[in-house]
């Protein structure tokens, strides 16, 4: 679906941990934060695509990112902008993401030099 992004942990990397869990994940994200530092998920880079191109997307988006900082416990997003974007309507994305988690949400992006 154009504009969700979804997250699954590398099923090989977790085998070479020794079974590595989505629980552990979650519990190693909540031990960071609890030594006051911010974990963000990040979209796109070389090997991933932002596709937000509609206004339909941006809302996608913004759930989607949403429903994964909930699940995992993340505090926002790193946009990474290796394949170009659409400015418009990723800026409308993070305005709903904003709503959605409040002044606490962090929100990192560079583009690729």
């Amino acid at each position: 679906m154009p504009g969700k992004v979804t997250f699954q942990l590398d099923e090989t990397l977790c085998q070479r941990l020794g079974g590595y869990s989505k629980k552990q994940f979650i519990k190693d994200i909540k031990a960071a934060k609890k030594k006051r530092h911010r974990v963000v998920i990040s979209v796109g880079g070389e090997n991933g695509t932002v596709s937000v191109s509609n206004a339909k997307e941006a809302k996608q988006f913004a759930s989607s990112i949403y429903k994964l900082m909930e699940e995992y416990g993340f505090d926002g997003v790193d946009i990474d902008l290796e394949h170009g974007i659409n400015a418009r309507y990723m800026e409308k994305a993070l305005r709903r993401l904003s709503q959605k988690a409040g002044e606490s949400l962090v929100i990192t992006m560079v583009s690729q030099t």
